[in-house]
C-alpha cells in the first residue's frame, strides 16, 4: 500500500485520537483506508496523560488543530489496573464513574470544536477471579464492564454529535483468541493486536464515511435461488424452497433480515429474470413468505438484461449508483452488473445458501449513523414516487404535470422534533447540495437558537402521499448581506418546483431582515455536479468565487406549490 502517493484531488480529513492506549499502527492502518477511499488524513494523537490538558485549554493543540473527527479509544488494560485498587462499594459505582469522565470529554470536544465525536466502547473479557459467577457480582470486573458498555451505549443515543465505534461487537465477531496477544497486551496496553488493528481502522473509516455521506441506501434483490430456493417458473408455487426445515429456513431468515432492513430505512427493489406474473404469485399466494409486494419500492421481473433494469430502478429512486447493493446468487449476472456498473456494490456471496446471510451481515453493507420518522417510512415515500412517475406519462406536458399533483408545502423553523431528520439530510445529502457542509444535530441545535441564523425545513406533499421533510436552507446573517450557508433538497423530489419555492422565502427572509443582497457559494464535489449551473439558472451574478442576486428579484419560474403551515415564522 503506498502511503506516500499523490494526494492531489483526496479530501482532506482532520482527525484526532485520543488514546489510553498506543495508537502508532491504528493511525498507519487509517492513513492507508484513507487513501484508498481517496482521503488524506492529517491526524495527531494524544496519549492518557496529555488528554485533560488539551480538552480543557482554549488554546490548546486539540482546538487549534479543528478536527473534523475525534476518536477515543479508552483501554480495558489500563481501566482494570484502577479497578484493582478500589474497595468494593467504589467498585460497585466504577461504570458510572467512568463514563461521568467520558461525557465530560465530550462536553469539552463538542463546546470547543465542530468536529464529530466517534466513541470507542471497551474490550469485554473476565479475570477469571469468580468464573461465570462474576457476569453476576456487582463488584466484579466483567459486570462493571459489560455495565459501562450498556451505560455508554444510552449515553450515546443520547447526545447529539457523539456515535459509536463497537469494538466489542467486532471482537466477539473476529474472535477474541484471534484478536489479542498478549505480549502486545502487557508491552504496549492494547486491548488487541496489530492483526485486529486493520479490523479496527476500516471499522472507524466506515463510520467516517457514513458521517460524510457515504451510505447505502437501496438493496436490489434477485429472486430464484436468492428470496428462496429453486427456480418459481420451472418449479412451481409448491416446488420452491421456503420456510419449514433446512434450506428453506435459511432462506426465510434471509427475508426476515431483508425486512429488518426495510424497517430501518432501507430500500428494497426486485430485479429478477422471470415473468411477472409468475414472480408476482409468490409474494401474494405462498404461505412462508415474509416480504410482500408492499415492501417494495420497484419490483422488475423481465427477461431484459439486469444492468439496464437496474439503471431503470436508480432512475425511478434517483439516487446514486454507489448508494445501491445488488444481491445475486449467479456470479454470471453479478459480473455482469459489476462490469457496466462499477459504482454499484455486488457482494459475491458463497456458494452454500446457508452462508449468505452470515457472509451479508459480515459485510456491514448498511453502517448508519441516525434513524428518523422519515426512514421508517422510506419505502412508502419511493412506492408514491413510482406512481407519480406512472402518472406523469399521462400529461401533456411538465406543467400539467405539477398542477396535476396538488402539491402542498408545510415549512417552518428548525425546532426540536425535527433535528434529527435535518441533521440526516445534511448528513446524507450529496447531489443536491450546494456547499455540502455536514452537521450534527448538536450542530443542528446551536445553529436553531442562534440569532445569526435563519432556518427552513421543508415537507412537500401531493395527491398521491407525503414526501416528508425533503428539504432545507440555513442563511447565515452577515453585516452587508444574507449568506446562504446550507441549500439542500432531496433528489426524490427534483423537478417539481421545490427549489424556487425555497428560493422565494430566502430571498423574502432576505428582504425582511433589510438585506439587499443574498449571496451564494458552490463548493464542488464529486457528487454534487446537479447544483454547478444552479444559481446561474436562477439569475445569480457570479463574482469574486460568490454568486449574488438582489433580494427583490424573485423566481420567474411558474410555481405549482401551495403554502400550508408555517411554524414559528
Amino acid at each position: 500500500m503506498n502511503l506516500k502517493g499523490d494526494y492531489s484531488g483526496f479530501k482532506p480529513i482532520k482527525l484526532v485520537v485520543l488514546s489510553w492506549q498506543s495508537t502508532q499502527l491504528i493511525t498507519q492502518s487509517l492513513k492507508g483506508l484513507g487513501f484508498e477511499s481517496k482521503w488524506n488524513f492529517e491526524i495527531k494523537s494524544y496519549s492518557y496523560s496529555e488528554i485533560e490538558s488539551e480538552i480543557y485549554s482554549q488554546d490548546s493543540d486539540l482546538y487549534q488543530f479543528d478536527p473534523d473527527f475525534l476518536l477515543v479509544i479508552p483501554g480495558s488494560m489500563e481501566l482494570q489496573s484502577e479497578f484493582y485498587e478500589l474497595t468494593t462499594d467504589q467498585r460497585k459505582l466504577f461504570a458510572e464513574n467512568t463514563l461521568s469522565k467520558i461525557n465530560e470529554i465530550w462536553r469539552q470536544v463538542l463546546a470547543n470544536t465542530s468536529a464529530r465525536v466517534i466513541q470507542t466502547n471497551y474490550c469485554e473479557f473476565s479475570d477469571g477471579v469468580y468464573g461465570n459467577f462474576g457476569g453476576t457480582i456487582e463488584h466484579s470486573l466483567i459486570f462493571q464492564l459489560r455495565k459501562l458498555n450498556y451505560l455508554l451505549a444510552q449515553s450515546i443515543s443520547s447526545t447529539p454529535g457523539v456515535f459509536l465505534n463497537d469494538i466489542s461487537l467486532l471482537q466477539r465477531i473476529i474472535g477474541e483468541n484471534q484478536s489479542k496477544d498478549v505480549r502486545f497486551q502487557t508491552s504496549f496496553d492494547m486491548d488487541f493486536n496489530t492483526d485486529f488493528i486493520p479490523f479496527f481502522a476500516n471499522n472507524t473509516v466506515q463510520i467516517m464515511r457514513a458521517l460524510s455521506g457515504n451510505v447505502n441506501k437501496c438493496i436490489i434483490l434477485d429472486l430464484d435461488n436468492t428470496l428462496w430456493g429453486g427456480v418459481i417458473g420451472d418449479d412451481g408455487l409448491e416446488g420452491i424452497e421456503i420456510g419449514g426445515h433446512g434450506l428453506g429456513k435459511a432462506y426465510l431468515k434471509i427475508q426476515k433480515w431483508i425486512l429488518e432492513l426495510k424497517k430501518s430505512g432501507i430500500i428494497l427493489a426486485v430485479c429478477s429474470k422471470n415473468t411477472e406474473s409468475i414472480a408476482r404469485e409468490v409474494f401474494e399466494r405462498h404461505p412462508e413468505m415474509i416480504l410482500k409486494l408492499q415492501d417494495f419500492a420497484i419490483f422488475i421481473a423481465n427477461w431484459e438484461n439486469k444492468a439496464d433494469n437496474i439503471r431503470y430502478i436508480q432512475s425511478v429512486l434517483n439516487i446514486g449508483f454507489n448508494s445501491i447493493v445488488f444481491v445475486d446468487d449467479n456470479p454470471v449476472e453479478r459480473a455482469v452488473v459489476s462490469s457496466d456498473i462499477p459504482e454499484i456494490t455486488v457482494p459475491d456471496l458463497p456458494e452454500d445458501p446457508f452462508e449468505y446471510l452470515s457472509y451479508l451481515q459480515s459485510l456491514n453493507l448498511f453502517e448508519s449513523t441516525s434513524f428518523s420518522e422519515e426512514d421508517a417510512n422510506r419505502i412508502e415515500y419511493y412506492r408514491n414516487e413510482v406512481i407519480r412517475d406512472g402518472h406523469k406519462v399521462k400529461c401533456r406536458n411538465h406543467d400539467e404535470f405539477l398542477e396535476n399533483l396538488e402539491m402542498v408545502s408545510e415549512f417552518g423553523h428548525f425546532t426540536a422534533i425535527n433535528f434529527p431528520r435535518i441533521a440526516q439530510l445534511t448528513q446524507r445529502s450529496n447531489q443536491f447540495n450546494v456547499r455540502t457542509i455536514r452537521y450534527s444535530e448538536s450542530d443542528i441545535k446551536k445553529i436553531a437558537e442562534s440569532r445569526d441564523y435563519l432556518t427552513r425545513y421543508f415537507r412537500l406533499r401531493d395527491k398521491f402521499g407525503d414526501s416528508g421533510i425533503v428539504g432545507l436552507f440555513i442563511l447565515k446573517k452577515r453585516e452587508q448581506d444574507m449568506f446562504i450557508d446550507t441549500w439542500i433538497m432531496s433528489c426524490r423530489v427534483l423537478k417539481r418546483g421545490l427549489e424556487a419555492f425555497m428560493l422565494t422565502h430566502m430571498l423574502n427572509l432576505a428582504q425582511t431582515h433589510q438585506k439587499a443582497t443574498l449571496v451564494g457559494e458552490y463548493l464542488p464535489t464529486e457528487k454534487n455536479v446537479l447544483v454547478k449551473d444552479l444559481f446561474a439558472e436562477f439569475g445569480f451574478q457570479h463574482a469574486d468565487n460568490a454568486w449574488s442576486i438582489d433580494a427583490g428579484k424573485l423566481p420567474e419560474t411558474a410555481c405549482f406549490i401551495h403554502p400550508k403551515l408555517i411554524i414559528g415564522a
